[in-house]
C-alpha cells in the first residue's frame, strides 16, 4: 500500500500567482551554499512528485542556488515578493538551475521469513513511514544556532538554543551563522547550515537523516549527508539492507523550453539525454583519479534527435516552444545562454565504524555506547544497479506501485556484489546503492555518510560563464575536473570534523535611491572588528575590506564595482545604474590572510565572504531599480518632469525590459497625472501618492483597463497635490510606436 502526499496547488491565471492553504508537511530549503535543496521530515529530498500536477510543486536540487517561486518557505515568507505579474514572472521563471529530482532511501527487511521495505522517494512514502519530531537540545546540535531574523520579521531558522523545536511534519534546520561577526569558538567546528530530518518505519528503524552545507569559498559546491540508521523496536532484524536511489536529469531543465515540458511534470524522452557513469563500473572511461571513490556522477550529453551539438542546451529562440518564449522567456534568456552546464554525483565518505586515518570509516559515536555496527561483507554498496527513467508513470526501478517487497528486495540487493556496467549512450536513468546486509540488534546503530558534489567547467561567476554561451567548455575536462576537486573539500570537511578556514561573515546591507537618482549601497561598520576564532589577539581581528558586486538583471552575474577598504561608515553610489533596469547587489567581506592556520603550519590566503545565499546579497532576492527620490524641488514643481522612455518602442533601445512601463520623472511626491488625445480626449489617469519617491510608472494602462494604449501622440498633465504647489500643472507629450 503506498501513500501519495498532498503538498498544496498553485494556479496561474493571467499572469497572477496565486497560493493555496499551506501543505500539511513542509519543506526547509537548504540555501547556504551553492548547491541549494529540499527536504522534508519523511527522508524525502528534493522533488515531491507525488504533489498534484499543478504548477506548484517544489523543485529539486539546484546548482548554483537561486531565487525561484516554487520555494515559497524560504523567500515570500522571509524576504517578501516582488509584483508577481507578468513582469515577476519573466524575472524570475526559467531562470533555473535544476539538476536532481530526488535522493531517496529504501530499507528493506527479511525478518521471519516475511519481506518489508520502507520507501521515501519522490513519487510516494509508504504508509509505514512515520514523521518523528527531532530535540536538538538533546543532541550535539544543543548549543549552536543562532535567531536570525528575515527582513521582515520571522526568524530564518526553526530552531536556534531556547527555542522549542518543531513537530513532526517539518525538518529542523538550523543557522549557524550571524550577521557580521564569525561563529563563537565553541560552535566553529559545526556546519553553517544544518536541515535535520527524522522518522521510523514500521519493523522499528528509525533515521536520523543530517544534512550540511557552508557558504565558504571553496567549500560551497558540496552537501554533506550523514545518516544514522537506528533498530529502536524489539526485533532482531538479520539481512537487513539499506538502499539510496538517485535521480538526476541534468538536461530536464535546460531542454524543458524545447518541448513545452514544465519542468520535471511531464518527462519525455526528448529532454532525457544525460551520461551516467559509476567510478566502479568494469567498463568505467573516466578519469583514473576518480576510481576507489566510488562515485555516481552525471553530466549533459548531446542529443542525437537535435540537430548539431546541444551539449549545455544553449538556449535557441527559434527552437523554443513560442508560447514559453513570448510569455516568459524573451527577457530572462539570451540566445546561446548554456541550461544544463553541471557535473553532479554523489559518492560514499563514511560507512564502516574504525580506524580515523581510514576516510571510509568514522570513530565517533554520539551515543557513547559502541553501538556502530559493520555490514556482513566489507566491500561496500554491495549492489549498484542502473533503471531506465523514461517518463514520471514510466519507469524501471522496482517499487510498491507494481512490486511486492520481495521483489523489491530482491531486485535491489541481488546478486551480491553486482556493480552493473556504464550505459553506453545518453539516457536518463536511476542508480540505486544497495548497503547490507547488516544484523541489526535492538539498539543497533548503521552510519553512512555521502557528499552531493556540483561543479561546472568554471569556477567562478558561473551564472555569467554560461549565460555567454561558453559552448565549447563543455566539452573539455573541466567540468569533471572541478567534480573531483569539490569532492576533496567535502571529503576534508567531513575528516576534520567541520572545522574549516573561517572566511569573513555576512554583511548586512541594504539599498536605497541616491539624491541623483542612482542605486545607493549600504552598510554598517559592525564587522569591522570581528574576531576570528581560529586566532588570537590582533591577528583575529582579520577584515581589512569590502568588495561590492553587481548582478545585472540576472542573480548570480557578479560583476566587481568596488573595492572599498576597512574604515569609516561605508556607502557606494552605483552611478552606472540605470532606472527602469534592474540589479542585484552583494558586498562581500575580505580578510588579510594569516601565515599558519590554528597551528598547522598551513598558510590561509585572504579569503573573502561569500556569495551563495540570499542572506550575502542586498535585501535578500529584491531587485533594485534606481529611482528618483522625493525631494522639495520636485515637490513644489520647479523641477522640469520628464516622461522616460519618449518615444516609447519595443526594440531594446526605447523600451524598458519590463512590458510597457514608463516612468514620469521630477513629479511632485503627491500628484495626479492625467493623459489626453490629440482630440483631447481623457483615456488614462495615474494617482501618485509616495512620499518616497519623486517618479511615477505608466504601464501604459487606458482607463477601461482593457489591454494598453494603442500606438498615437498623446498629451499630459502632472498636478500637484502638495500643499505649496497644490495646483500647479506641467505639460507635455509623448509618443508610443506600436
Amino acid at each position: 500500500m503506498k501513500r501519495i502526499t498532498i503538498c498544496g496547488t498553485m494556479f496561474l491565471l493571467v499572469g497572477l500567482v496565486l497560493w493555496s492553504s499551506a501543505p500539511a508537511e513542509e519543506l526547509r530549503l537548504q540555501s547556504r551554499a551553492k548547491v541549494w535543496d529540499v527536504y522534508w521530515n519523511l527522508g524525502t529530498q528534493g522533488v515531491r512528485q507525488a504533489t498534484p500536477m499543478s504548477w506548484y510543486r517544489p523543485t529539486g536540487m539546484q546548482y548554483p542556488g537561486k531565487f525561484w517561486v516554487q520555494y515559497p518557505k524560504e523567500f515570500i515568507d522571509y524576504w517578501g515578493t516582488r509584483d508577481w505579474g507578468v513582469t515577476g514572472w519573466r524575472v524570475w521563471y526559467n531562470e533555473l538551475n535544476g539538476t536532481m529530482p530526488g535522493f531517496n532511501q529504501f530499507i528493506a527487511t527479511l525478518e521471519g521469513g516475511e519481506y518489508h521495505v520502507s520507501e521515501s522517494k519522490a513519487n510516494l512514502e509508504s504508509e509505514d513511514v512515520v514523521g518523528l519530531g527531532y530535540d536538538p537540545s538533546q543532541g550535539p546540535e544543543a548549543n549552536i544556532g543562532y535567531n536570525k531574523v528575515s527582513p521582515l520579521g520571522p526568524p530564518m531558522a526553526n530552531w536556534y538554543p531556547g527555542q522549542d523545536p518543531p513537530g513532526p511534519n517539518v525538518p529542523v534546520e538550523i543557522h549557524n551563522y550571524r550577521y557580521s561577526e564569525y561563529m563563537e569558538a565553541d560552535k566553529d567546528h559545526f556546519p553553517e547550515s544544518i536541515i535535520i530530518s527524522h522518522w521510523t518505519t514500521k519493523k522499528g528503524i528509525t533515521v536520523t537523516k543530517k544534512a550540511y552545507a557552508w557558504s565558504y569559498p571553496d567549500y560551497d559546491d558540496f552537501e554533506l549527508l550523514e545518516y544514522t540508521f537506528e533498530n529502536t523496536g524489539d526485533l532482531q532484524l538479520n539481512d537487513t539492507f539499506l538502499i539510496f536511489s538517485v535521480r538526476f536529469y541534468i538536461s530536464q531543465a535546460g531542454q524543458a523550453h524545447y518541448v513545452s515540458d514544465s519542468y520535471y511534470r511531464y518527462t519525455v524522452p526528448l529532454a532525457l539525454d544525460d551520461w551516467y557513469k559509476y567510478t566502479e563500473a568494469a567498463n568505467f572511461d573516466g578519469p583514473a583519479e576518480a576510481q576507489g571513490l566510488k562515485m555516481w556522477y552525471s553530466f549533459d550529453g548531446d542529443n542525437p534527435d537535435i540537430v548539431g551539438n546541444d551539449t549545455g542546451k544553449p538556449y535557441s529562440k527559434d527552437r523554443a516552444y513560442s508560447s514559453w518564449h513570448n510569455c516568459c522567456l524573451q527577457f530572462t534568456k539570451v540566445e546561446g545562454e548554456l541550461g544544463a552546464f553541471q557535473w553532479v554525483g554523489v559518492a560514499p565518505l563514511a560507512y564502516m565504524p574504525g580506524a580515523a586515518d581510514d576516510p571510509s570509516t568514522f570513530t565517533y559515536d554520539t551515543g557513547g555506547d559502541g553501538s556502530f555496527v559493520a555490514p556482513r561483507l566489507a566491500d561496500q554498496p554491495q549492489t549498484v544497479k542502473w533503471w531506465d527513467y523514461r517518463t514520471r508513470t514510466d519507469y524501471s526501478e522496482p517499487g510498491s506501485e507494481n512490486n511486492s517487497s520481495q521483489q523489491i528486495y530482491e531486485a535491489m540487493t541481488s546478486p551480491p556484489g553486482f556493480i552493473q556496467d556504464n550505459p553506453t549512450t545518453v539516457d536518463g536513468l536511476n542508480a540505486s546503492f544497495s548497503y547490507g546486509p547488516y544484523d541489526l540488534a535492538p539498539g543497533d546503530k548503521v552510519r553512512i555518510v555521502y557528499a552531493l558534489v556540483a561543479a561546472a567547467p568554471v569556477e567562478d561567476n558561473i551564472q555569467g560563464w554560461a549565460n555567454a554561451g561558453n559552448q565549447a567548455d563543455m566539452l573539455t575536462d573541466k567540468g569533471m575536473n572541478n567534480l573531483l576537486k569539490h569532492h576533496t573539500a567535502a571529503s576534508n570537511a567531513w575528516k576534520w570534523g567541520f572545522d574549516l578556514p573561517d572566511p569573513p561573515p555576512d554583511v548586512k546591507t541594504t539599498t536605497g535611491a541616491s539624491v541623483d537618482g542612482f542605486n545607493q549601497v549600504t552598510w554598517t561598520n559592525d564587522g569591522d572588528d570581528a574576531s576570528d576564532p581560529d586566532y588570537v589577539g590582533g591577528e583575529a581581528q582579520d577584515i581589512a575590506g569590502y568588495r561590492v558586486y553587481r548582478s545585472d538583471y540576472k542573480v548570480g552575474d557578479w560583476k566587481l564595482v568596488a573595492d572599498v577598504p576597512r574604515g569609516g561608515s561605508y556607502s557606494y553610489e552605483d552611478v552606472r545604474s540605470v532606472a527602469g533596469f534592474e540589479y542585484f547587489y552583494r558586498v562581500a567581506a575580505y580578510d588579510t590572510g594569516h601565515d599558519d592556520w590554528n597551528g598547522t603550519g598551513m598558510a590561509i590566503p585572504s579569503l573573502e565572504g561569500g556569495h551563495s545565499s540570499p542572506e550575502q546579497w542586498a535585501n535578500g532576492v529584491l531587485t533594485n531599480s534606481p529611482y528618483v527620490p522625493a525631494n522639495s524641488a520636485a515637490d513644489g514643481m520647479q523641477r522640469q518632469v520628464r516622461v522616460v522612455p519618449n518615444p516609447y518602442k519595443v526594440d531594446g533601445a526605447h523600451n524598458y525590459p519590463t512590458a510597457g512601463l514608463m516612468r514620469f520623472v521630477n513629479v511632485p511626491h503627491k500628484a495626479t497625472i492625467r493623459i489626453f488625445t490629440v482630440a483631447g480626449e481623457l483615456v488614462a489617469v495615474v494617482n501618485h501618492d509616495d512620499p518616497s519617491r519623486g517618479e511615477a510608472t505608466w504601464n501604459q494602462t487606458p482607463l477601461t483597463g482593457l489591454m494598453r494604449m494603442p500606438a498615437g501622440v498623446y498629451y499630459w498633465v502632472v498636478e500637484s497635490q502638495v500643499p505649496g504647489s497644490e495646483g500647479q500643472t506641467q505639460r507635455g507629450t509623448l509618443m508610443l510606436i506600436k
